[in-house]
């Protein structure tokens, strides 16, 4: 959306502030066993308001709805639950990626994406268990 139809969807709205406004609320993920033994990884999704730069975990559903919102930076990355925590290392070649460095990445992608801050947020670790 560019600076011009921004302005038209905000004069012509009935919202006198960015207070009225519904946000996403807090979600925190329960991975199950099957996540952790099957899949090895979930889709997270977090928001930024982008008056306070506050960060939110949200749901990958609420993520959908949101995606489009002016007052939000929203996005969703894959999250690395199990596995080895660190690469595992053949012969000086990476033969599994670590869950430690790949929601590093991740990490990244988010703050790359416009939510700054997200390192002080969470966790690379964050609810990794080993089930190997």
């Amino acid at each position: 959306m560019n600076a011009v139809e921004t302005y038209q969807r905000i004069s012509t709205s009935n919202l006198t502030s960015v207070s009225q406004l519904k946000f996403p609320s807090d979600f925190s993920p329960t991975p199950s066993n099957t996540d952790y033994q099957r899949s090895k990884s979930i889709k997270r999704s977090f928001c930024i308001k982008l008056n306070d730069n506050t960060i939110t975990e949200i749901s990958p559903t609420e993520a959908n709805l949101y995606k489009n919102n002016m007052f939000l930076k929203v996005s969703t990355v894959n999250w690395k639950i199990s596995g080895p925590e660190r690469n595992v290392i053949k012969n000086g070649i990476v033969i599994d990626r670590g869950a430690f460095e790949l929601n590093s990445i991740a990490l990244d992608q988010l703050k790359q994406a416009g939510l700054v801050g997200i390192h002080q947020f969470i966790d690379p670790l964050d609810l990794y268990k080993n089930f190997l």
